[in-house]
């Protein structure tokens, strides 16, 4: 056997420069790489004789050496020296390449392998592992939730703020009809029921009311074909008729009308004090309160005068209960359907001439309300307006609505809505993030 082909002895090897080890330490010695043969720990050099070149044709030069044969109950293709070199689980790397010597074994028990991860491989897209969902995802989940919340929130407080719209449409509607309907006192059988309740807590108090009411009125036809109704007894053998209205105003989560009135809530207040109350009595002067201009009006069942006091220099002096002095006003004009004088000082402080007696800056409802007030107290005497041709369609007097009063059915359209959606787009923020899993 050649030189070459034998190990170099210890004499031959090379001086190792003490700056040239690395803060690590020593690496383990290695041999350098003959281009003929490499030290494989699982290959056996064929034995040579001394003049016999060997054959490179069935050497396999690469990094790692391949294993063929390990099968169940299979011997390895790689055959065991005779000289007792027992077998390793895995063949260790090349020294030039791995930095392992020949005797140095290599397993999977003190091994990290770093596999790469073929997930974002798939498709072209990210899989994540474990399961959890992609951002992406996690948005299309939340913003179908939100749209979920969205329609049904919407659906919802659209279809209570519409109702509520339509019954104060359908109000204005009758009550501007009921202008010149004649009033008439209900029969003496109809009953009506109120009640109002507070309920306080640290935060405050809330109050509530309701009522119910079934109004009878007796009538009679006249000349014309129009009923004519009133006071009168009611005999089935008569031309009398008797007409029977329902209609109430409960408190579930909001206020709800119900019965032969659209908007039979707008008398809900008054009426619930007044039968709560039967024995309180409204007296003159009474005041009452226009919502449309913001003024009130003070009514008077006895008289005002021009200057009827010496110290009333250019206003009107007004007197109540058989001619007892109340006091001044800057305007008052004269109500000839219910004889009530109307004052009020809203207008201005330069309003005041004598002249104002015939003057209509009042509303017209102004002395009916008024009227009512004092009417209204209880079952007996209680009026009504009616409609003379078919008297089941009544008009409470208190039941009055103003244009301001779409103000709360279109808020709660659109208020609720947008309060949803606002929920929605925080909820929607919070699921892409909250929903995602992050892989280990």
């Amino acid at each position: 056997m050649t030189d070459e082909f034998l190990p170099k002895s210890d004499s031959d090897k090379e001086e190792t420069s003490p700056l040239s080890t690395p803060f690590w330490g020593s690496l383990p010695e290695t041999k350098p790489v003959e281009p003929q043969t490499q030290d494989m720990p699982v290959d056996i050099k064929p034995e040579l004789s001394q003049n016999e070149i060997p054959d490179t044709a069935g050497f396999d030069f690469g990094p790692l050496p391949i294993i063929t044969g390990i099968e169940e109950n299979q011997e390895p293709a790689v055959e065991i020296n005779p000289e007792g070199i027992p077998p390793v689980e895995m063949a260790a790397v090349e020294t030039a390449q791995g930095g392992l010597t020949p005797n140095e074994k290599t397993t999977f028990e003190n091994q990290d392998f770093d596999f790469p991860d073929f997930s974002k491989e798939i498709h072209g897209s990210t899989v994540s592992k474990k399961g959890s969902l992609s951002t992406t995802q996690n948005k299309q989940i939340g913003l179908a939730i939100c749209a979920v919340f969205i329609l049904i929130g919407t659906s919802l407080f659209f279809g209570i703020g519409y109702s509520h719209y339509t019954e104060v449409s359908e109000q204005m509607d009758l009550q501007e009809r009921a202008k010149d309907w004649p009033i008439a006192v209900i029969n003496n059988s109809s009953e009506i029921y109120g009640e109002q309740s507070e309920s306080c807590d640290e935060d405050g108090c809330t109050s509530s009311a309701w009522f119910r009411a079934e109004i009878k009125l007796v009538c009679t036809t006249n000349e014309t074909g129009t009923y004519l109704c009133g006071e009168g007894v009611y005999d089935q053998n008569s031309t009398t008729e008797m007409f029977t209205i329902e209609m109430g105003c409960e408190n579930r989560l909001r206020y709800r009308s119900y019965g032969d009135m659209p908007y039979a809530c707008a008398a809900v207040w008054d009426l619930s004090y007044h039968f709560q109350y039967e024995d309180i009595f409204f007296t003159f002067p009474i005041g009452v309160w226009d919502d449309s201009n913001y003024n009130e009006w003070v009514v008077y069942d006895e008289t005002c005068i021009w200057e009827g006091e010496s110290d009333d220099v250019e206003k009107w002096s007004c007197y109540y209960d058989g001619g007892y002095y109340d006091t001044w006003w800057h305007y008052c004009e004269f109500d000839e359907e219910y004889g009530y004088w109307l004052c009020t000082d809203g207008l201005g402080d330069d309003v005041g001439s004598p002249d104002n007696k015939d003057g209509d800056e009042a509303p017209y409802w102004i002395a009916e309300r008024a009227y009512a007030e004092i009417s209204n107290s209880g079952i007996d005497g209680f009026v009504v307006k009616y409609n003379p041709e078919n008297p089941s369609e009544i008009f409470l007097l208190e039941a009055r609505v103003e244009s301001f009063d779409y103000l709360n059915p279109i808020l709660g359209m659109a208020i609720p809505p947008i309060i949803t959606l606002f929920v929605c787009f925080r909820f929607y923020s919070w699921a892409a993030r909250g929903f995602q899993t992050k892989s280990e």
